[in-house]
């Protein structure tokens, strides 16, 4: 048992009954009060003074790729912030001088940041001097490009047969150009070396450390393998997990047609598997996502990943297994196609189910999806470092539709905040929230300015909402009987404004109550 005094809460978030001090105790929150009245109820009692900074409840990001983070990390090179080809090939050239890696993967680019302007084909990485497949991700992770080497290896040529749902993409001379988007991807991810049991335990508690430097105490990891779904149980097992993970298996993986096998529900103190993800479109700053109006200055529309027929007899039998599901969807055709399943998963089972992204939505979408009742986990980091992708490629009438999250709260859906990391680089809540209070791109132009948030709405976005996602009734929250997961800043007023979200920095982070940073 401890008791907690000294701190600011938040004016919109403070009850009518106030309280300098609180008890956790069992992991949770479990009495408020004035600071005499309750140190003398429990003497003696572990006494802590958080020395009147501001505390909120733990950020829970619903949407990010826990060991992919990890990943970048430790084995894999990143490329976000690159300028040019030559920037490119000087740091797989001296990656490779530094780890010995059996293919090169690296990840991270975004063509538009760089000079060149057009995504590195095969010929370009053919030219990097070294006797080894290299395969380059995009940040979006929708898109991939390789070099000869790598193709062979995956045995992709002319004649390949193009997987339904993906793009094997080819240049002015109709040869394949080295590029692959979508479930087309899968030909060559399949092959890559697999990462031994060590190697992604590794990954994980790296990204866990630098989460909880963030304040982030919960997080769901939305696309999971079989192999790496029994790392998170064993790890589990071992203590090793700090934060609480929401595990989200994937169910169709990419490159070929079998489906993986159903697991089996799992819940603990941190650890929770009871929901599974599919991919039904791209992404929208790599033009993949599935559109109704084309791609500025395109005939293109994107991609389309899911049949509806297959996607709805799979969700059918993982809903009537108890599981919930959630579903990458971006663009509006891709949207509608998921809620048409959706509406017939209704008729299974009342579970509410998720929709990631939720990219490009006018106000029949917007309606539709509370009438359906979805719950949607969304990123508004997305509009800070992506949204001048979103300029160049999409017309002004669908630019005002982008991430409208201010349409999504007043319309009372179930909306959660999360960063997608790292397909973006930032994945620090506050600033995810300064971008969905200023809708402002890294160059400085405007999206949609009608949608901005106010930073109370972001919050809870982030805390309560989230874990209404996870199915969690008693976590986000400062309030008895909630989980004691709670971070302290270094800010000292009740009241935080726009100018102050980037110069926040937390101190202190609690889960159940113990501290972990």
């Amino acid at each position: 048992m401890k008791l907690f005094y000294n701190f600011k809460i938040l004016k919109d978030f403070q009850s009518k009954n106030k309280f300098n001090a609180l008890i956790v105790s069992k992991n949770k929150f479990s009495q408020f009060g004035e600071f005499v009245t309750l140190k003398n109820l429990y003497p003696p009692i572990e006494i802590i003074d958080l020395k009147g900074r501001l505390i909120l409840p733990g950020f829970n990001d619903s949407h990010i790729h826990i060991w992919k983070v990890g990943n970048l990390m430790t084995y894999m090179l990143d490329l976000s912030g690159v300028n040019n080809f030559e920037e490119i090939k000087s740091r797989i050239e001296n990656f490779n001088k530094t780890y010995n890696r059996k293919w090169i993967i690296v990840r991270g680019f975004n063509e538009l940041k760089l000079d060149e302007k057009i995504i590195p084909d095969r010929i370009f990485l053919d030219t990097i001097n070294i006797d080894k497949p290299i395969t380059l991700i995009r940040n979006c992770a929708h898109i991939i490009t390789n070099n000869s080497l790598a193709l062979k290896h995956s045995n992709i040529s002319n004649s390949t047969e193009i997987p339904n749902g993906g793009e094997i993409r080819r240049d002015s001379k109709n040869n394949i150009s080295g590029i692959l988007t979508e479930r087309a991807i899968g030909l060559v991810m399949n092959n890559f070396p697999k990462y031994e049991y060590s190697e992604y335990e590794k990954m994980i508690l790296v990204a866990q450390d630098e989460l909880i430097k963030k304040g982030i105490t919960s997080a769901t990891d939305p696309a999971v393998h079989p192999e790496l779904l029994e790392v998170y149980k064993e790890m589990d097992k071992k203590k090793l997990l700090k934060i609480r993970i929401n595990a989200i298996p994937i169910k169709i993986p990419d490159g070929v047609n079998e489906e993986y096998p159903l697991p089996g529900i799992y819940k603990s103190e941190l650890l929770t598997i009871n929901t599974l993800k599919y991919f039904s479109d791209g992404g929208l700053s790599g033009m993949t996502a599935a559109v109704s109006t084309p791609y500025k200055n395109t005939n293109y529309n994107g991609v389309l990943r899911l049949e509806k027929n297959q996607f709805l007899k799979s969700a059918t039998e993982c809903v009537k297994n108890g599981f919930k599901i959630a579903t990458h969807a971006i663009g509006d055709v891709a949207i509608n196609m998921v809620m048409d399943v959706y509406e017939e998963l209704s008729k299974i089972s009342n579970r509410k189910n998720r929709i990631e992204h939720f990219g490009i939505a006018d106000d029949k979408i917007i309606n539709r999806a509370k009438n359906i009742g979805v719950e949607i986990s969304t990123q508004p980091i997305f509009i800070k470092e992506l949204g001048d992708n979103f300029i160049n490629s999409i017309n002004e009438n669908e630019l005002q539709k982008v991430y409208p999250f201010k349409k999504l709260f007043e319309a009372g859906i179930p909306v959660s905040f999360s960063s997608d990391a790292p397909v973006v680089k930032d994945y620090n809540p506050f600033v995810g929230i300064y971008s969905a209070v200023t809708r402002k791109t890294d160059s400085g132009k405007s999206i949609s300015e009608n949608e901005k948030c106010t930073i109370t709405q972001s919050i809870i976005a982030f805390t309560k909402n989230s874990a209404i996602l996870d199915g969690v009734e008693n976590k986000g929250e400062i309030a008895e009987n909630y989980l004691a997961d709670f971070i302290v800043l270094d800010y000292y007023k009740d009241e935080i404004t726009g100018n102050d979200l980037l110069k926040i920095k937390v101190e202190e982070v609690f889960i159940g109550g113990k501290k972990v940073l």
